[in-house]
């Protein structure tokens, strides 16, 4: 038992580390917390958003954007915004987010900072 709670506390959630590399390359002087912020929000909702549509294509919908569309669009995307904040910002959790993996290997920084430029590629590509 001991074993499992002591792997638990290392592991992290993915998300998190996404905010850790994007911190990480956007933060560098330590003044800039909320512009990782603002990059994981696009980044993600870009993903949530190609995912429904391909859903309602799917089901045989056609989504034709329209002046609704683009309002639900502007208001999930701060909605999810404002989720962000409260989670890394107002929870102080990008503090700790930073500590946790302050410690990281060379080897896991090189393959973490691989998969998410990868991750980030893709998201950029499903756009067009």
């Amino acid at each position: 038992m001991n074993m499992a709670a002591g792997y638990y506390k290392q592991q992290m959630n993915p998300y998190y580390y996404l905010y850790y590399k994007l911190s990480r390359f956007l933060n560098k002087n330590g003044d800039n917390r909320s512009g990782p912020l603002y990059v994981i929000t696009i980044l993600v909702f870009i993903n949530f958003a190609y995912v429904y549509v391909k859903i309602l294509k799917s089901m045989g919908m056609h989504l034709k954007p329209n002046d609704n569309f683009a309002f639900i669009a502007v208001i999930l995307m701060f909605i999810f915004l404002y989720f962000n904040k409260y989670i890394f910002l107002l929870k102080k959790k990008d503090f700790i987010i930073l500590e946790h993996f302050k410690n990281e290997s060379l080897k896991r920084k090189k393959l973490g900072t691989g998969i998410v430029i990868l991750y980030i590629f893709i998201s950029v590509l499903l756009l067009f």
